[in-house]
């Protein structure tokens, strides 16, 4: 099964490096492409990209010698990429649960503006996990599906204390978007359990509009 979406999303995020404040925004720019197939071997791949534009106060004029300029608010592009596989184990009527491992990758690319200044910053992980997946059955044209996702062993990259420091200059030093994301990922550290902590619950109701259409 295809399946795209996109609708509103929102977000409040804090990151204590930048900022101690929580930065919130409601955006629509929020779109995905997901596919699931079920056999013996269940598989599901997902991505989802969503832009978000929050400010702690509404935009503020400040002046530069003289002329008058208009703040913008800070952009965050949030990417997700995952791949679940797995097993049933168990399977009755009108209810079944699959187990198995998954990848997932979150990658959040952040600009935080300050009036005539900026603050470029980035979190990034790939890690791996295990996930259960629960369906059931409702009736012949609706099912509720419940997943859980949990990370296990992680690389996570993230801005450095006080925003930059050498090693970050020397990884932008290239000029090259995908250069300079490869060099922020390198610098990561592979951590477990004990230092990122993060928990994926998704729950979907699926209804058959047709035979080809959910």
């Amino acid at each position: 099964m295809l399946s795209l979406n996109f609708g509103p999303s929102y977000t409040a995020r804090q990151d204590l490096i930048f900022s101690p404040m929580v930065h919130r925004n409601l955006t629509f720019l929020n779109v995905g492409v997901n596919y699931t197939r079920e056999a013996k071997l269940f598989q599901q791949a997902g991505l989802s990209y969503a832009n978000f534009n929050p400010g702690v106060s509404t935009p503020y004029d400040f002046t530069i010698h003289g002329d008058a300029h208009t703040a913008y608010p800070h952009s965050f592009n949030i990417i997700d990429l995952n791949y679940l596989t797995g097993i049933k184990v168990k399977e009755s009527r009108g209810s079944s649960l699959a187990v198995g491992g998954h990848f997932a990758m979150d990658v959040q690319a952040m600009n935080f503006v300050y009036g005539r200044t900026s603050s470029f910053g980035y979190y990034s992980t790939l890690g791996l996990g295990i996930f259960g997946r629960h369906q059931y059955t409702i009736n012949k044209k609706s099912r509720l599906t419940t997943t859980l996702q949990l990370p296990l062993l992680v690389w996570l990259a993230r801005s450095p204390y006080l925003v930059n420091d050498d090693e970050f200059i020397e990884n932008t030093y290239s000029h090259s978007g995908v250069q300079t994301f490869m060099s922020f990922i390198g610098d990561g550290q592979l951590v477990t359990l004990n230092k990122l902590q993060t928990l994926d619950l998704d729950i979907r109701y699926t209804f058959d509009l047709t035979d080809k259409w959910k």
